[in-house]
């Protein structure tokens, strides 16, 4: 494999450039076409992405190769960009590639030169992302070939120098940014309706179309959507409010703005609430229950409905993590009054910035909401109650519509990212993450568990591998509530000491899942 430096100082020359990815086909006769995108994507190791339409001619050939080569463009070479651009025969016609390293065919005169090993394969719409390994690449001077009129407008890559904004070759998440997104969000730009328009009410629609229910009121974050079910609830001063202890401070935040006093519980198995603590935890002041499905995994819903049921208590589902998370054939978000989810960049469903949404089947919530997220307005001019801005615009829910369309195919990356880990670390002395019987986990975050965890992070920055801990401090030793005296939670207080969530999300590589496998790996084996 190439070196660090050496790999840097090749693709340093070029700030951008046409690109052409050659290979051979199964009779070892050369193929190539102009790619549609060129960039890096790790440097440790040397990883490149490119981009290629699947209707070129040449597209099974480079499809079955388990090696391919991108040779970067000088100024000089237009006429070489527009042919490989088109479909035509015989494009090496009166051009002898030479054999690289790999014994792949080189353009002669390209400035740049690079082999790669085949490491992933990403099929999506009429494009296909072929992932890299680089093995051998070399450079000489000259300007690229930044603009040309072949079958694309423009080239440009992005390529990883040390003016990398982020020192983490492998980041914790990689949200979704590409044209079609851009577009949207141009679109409603253009649209000159920018607040709670048509962009919104066509993603409501869609939204509680794909969870399954009645309705879904878009607001700014999943924390105002919490709020607001809770008001809508009825919660009132001094009502008790059943949450785990385990998840992220919102969701017990929400209950204290609503004048309600959360009742901290402990965790089962799959780091989410337990149903036994918390039948434990019901007094005559208990009127609702916040299941939180944590990390993606979804909580016993039948024992926690079972409860409310007996017990005549509301739930409200806390869906933040968990968007196209089903037990059995049914989605979470529609096993309570209502529930709540968030759209933060790092959510399996974004919207490019905060977002939120609450869903439910009741009318009277949904009205009362749409009041609360608007000053509390029955119209323009009359508000029958305080409410706040907590509006939604659209922009991001233009951007939450195309993404939407994804969902279940990135939760189905997630999901075979979160195998290949599996099986990379089984073997090891840590926890990975469990699935249980007829639930459905869409894996937002990849945690593991580990007694030595501080070691094992810092290991793995040294490595440019960032991790995370979701989360440290438990709700429940959190300064905000020590005048509530909560009591020890033993099985939350020792999780919190050993978690560390690994890098996972859809726009990730099966060759990032392996490397960060692969140092998890050496730290225990060493």
């Amino acid at each position: 494999m190439i070196g660090l430096d050496d790999f840097r100082r090749v693709l340093g020359h070029f700030a951008s450039g046409v690109t052409v990815v050659t290979a051979r086909d199964a009779q070892g006769r050369p193929v190539g076409l102009t790619a549609s995108a060129f960039t890096s994507v790790s440097l440790t190791p040397p990883l490149v992405l490119v981009c290629v339409d699947v209707k070129a001619r040449c597209y099974p050939a480079l499809y079955a190769s388990d090696r391919f080569a991108v040779n970067i463009l000088g100024a000089h070479q237009e006429a070489l960009s527009q042919r490989f651009a088109s479909n035509i025969d015989h494009k090496f016609e009166a051009l002898t590639p030479h054999p690289g390293r790999l014994g792949l065919p080189m353009i002669p005169g390209a400035l740049a030169h690079i082999e790669c090993e085949k490491v992933g394969i990403h099929p999506g719409g009429d494009h296909t992302i072929f992932v890299g390994r680089v093995e051998a690449a070399t450079a000489h001077e000259g300007e690229p070939l930044l603009h040309y009129r072949g079958r694309y407008d423009r080239v440009l890559s992005a390529l990883s120098t040390p003016r990398r904004s982020s020192p983490m070759s492998v980041p914790l998440s990689r949200p979704p940014n590409d044209d079609e997104i851009k577009r949207a969000a141009l679109a409603a730009i253009d649209s000159g309706q920018y607040i709670l328009g048509p962009e919104c009410r066509e993603f409501e629609a869609e939204f509680a179309r794909y969870v399954g229910t009645r309705h879904a009121v878009l607001t700014n974050s999943g924390t105002a959507a919490l709020w607001m079910a809770m008001r809508a609830l009825g919660v009132k001063p001094g009502d008790e409010v059943l949450v785990p202890s385990h998840t992220a401070f919102p969701t017990a935040e929400a209950v204290l703005f609503a004048e309600a006093v959360p009742v901290f519980v402990d965790i089962d198995d799959t780091y989410t609430i337990d149903p036994k603590d918390a039948a434990a935890k019901v007094t005559a002041r208990t009127v609702g229950v916040v299941p939180v499905h944590l990390y993606g995994h979804p909580v016993n819903v039948d024992a926690i409905r079972d409860l409310a049921a007996q017990r005549g208590l509301w739930m409200l589902e806390d869906c933040c993590q968990a968007h196209g998370a089903r037990v059995r054939d049914q989605q979470v978000g529609t096993f309570g009054r209502a529930a709540a989810f968030s759209f933060y960049p790092s959510k399996n469903l974004t919207v490019m910035g905060d977002g939120g949404a609450l869903v439910t089947d009741d009318d009277e919530i949904a009205a009362r909401c749409r009041r609360l997220r608007d000053h509390g307005r029955l119209n323009k001019d009359v508000h029958a109650e305080l409410g706040f801005n907590l509006r939604f615009n659209d922009v991001q829910a233009a951007i939450g519509r195309v993404l939407l369309r994804r969902l279940d195919a990135m939760n189905d990356r997630r999901r075979a990212l979160a195998a290949r880990y599996g099986a990379a670390l089984a073997g090891l002395p840590i926890e990975l993450p469990r699935e249980q019987p007829e639930a459905r986990h869409v894996y937002h975050l990849y945690v593991i568990r580990s007694t030595r965890r501080g070691e094992l992070a810092g290991f793995l920055k040294e490595r440019g591998i960032q991790t995370g801990i979701h989360y440290p401090v438990p709700c429940h030793r959190q300064p905000v509530v020590e005048r509530l005296a909560p009591p020890a939670l033993p099985k939350t207080e020792r999780a919190v000491e050993e978690i560390l969530t690994l890098p996972l999300s859809a726009g990730h590589a099966d060759a990032e899942i392996d490397q960060v496998a692969a140092a998890v790996r050496e730290f225990f084996e060493r």
